[in-house]
């Protein structure tokens, strides 16, 4: 067992979480969903600032895109210069296939100022030119990692915010099923406010980024969450203005979906919502 919790400790679990994982018997707050959550995104972390893994993205892209440019460069190269296939061979070095261009810049530069002197200045300026078209590449390479880089963090963000939404739907008194109405309410409100994950809050913005309200009253996710839930007449409520509650046997399901405000998804589900009150659930 105290391998096991060494085990856990280098993988980098927090000691109370560890501590739950191997006793016979958790304290009363642990979760093994939110502890693996937590480690999850613990690794994210560490895997999006890991220059480690950067540089393998890079090798990966340097592999796929760096040969399909440089070897016309090269080929341009070989023809100013006069350069040989050997030379080329040479210049790459052993267990490779195509050569630094710096060095094949160099090698051209002279072997041509040897042979034609004269034209030197021309010369120059072919390689200035060959030497621009590379720098646009290596930009255009850089931007590319960038977008793909904020693109995965962009997709492991949407992957805390919905399932931090997901647990605020769970949470709400509902005459539909869960998971229905977690989607209905995720396909309306995410397409209209920013959301967002603070330490263990969700936080919800509008689009263009201030607070969210209901009139001069600013209203936090979970609130906007319940306000669109009531709007829908998903929350279970009393069958009158006694405050009686709706019979077991036929509780009130009713949904009122506005025509023409929701996505073909959230069509969908209130199509869905309206057989299962036919069928009497």
């Amino acid at each position: 067992m105290e391998k096991v919790k060494q085990f856990f400790d280098l993988i980098g679990l927090d000691g109370a979480t560890v501590n739950n994982l191997i006793s016979d018997e958790q304290s009363d707050d642990f979760s093994i969903e939110d502890a693996a959550k937590a480690y999850a995104e613990k690794r994210t972390a560490l895997i999006l600032n890991d220059s480690a893994i950067i540089g393998e993205l890079k090798t990966k892209f340097n592999n796929e895109q760096y040969p399909a440019i440089v070897k016309p460069i090269i080929s341009r190269l070989k023809k100013l210069g006069g350069l040989s296939d050997d030379e080329i061979k040479e210049l790459a070095g052993e267990g490779k296939s195509i050569p630094e261009l710096k060095a094949v810049f160099d090698l051209a530069e002279t072997s041509y100022q040897k042979k034609m002197a004269s034209t030197a200045d021309d010369v120059k300026s072919q390689l200035f030119s060959i030497q621009n078209e590379y720098n646009e590449y290596k930009a255009s390479q850089e931007k590319q990692l960038q977008t793909i880089h904020e693109q995965y963090a962009q997709e492991r963000k949407m992957e805390k915010v919905k399932h931090k939404f997901s647990k605020i739907v769970a949470g709400l008194d509902l005459v539909l099923p869960t998971d229905a109405a977690d989607k209905l309410l995720q396909v309306d409100l995410l397409g209209k406010y920013n959301f967002d994950v603070d330490g263990d809050n969700l936080i919800a913005t509008n689009q263009d980024g201030t607070k969210a309200a209901d009139g001069k009253n600013f209203l936090t996710a979970q609130q906007l969450i319940t306000k669109a839930a009531d709007e829908y007449k998903i929350l279970k409520r009393s069958n009158g203005d006694d405050g009686a509650p709706t019979p077991p046997n036929k509780p009130n399901t009713s949904v009122s979906v506005p025509s023409g405000k929701l996505s073909e998804n959230a069509a969908r589900l209130k199509r869905e919502i309206e057989e299962a009150e036919k069928r009497g659930y």
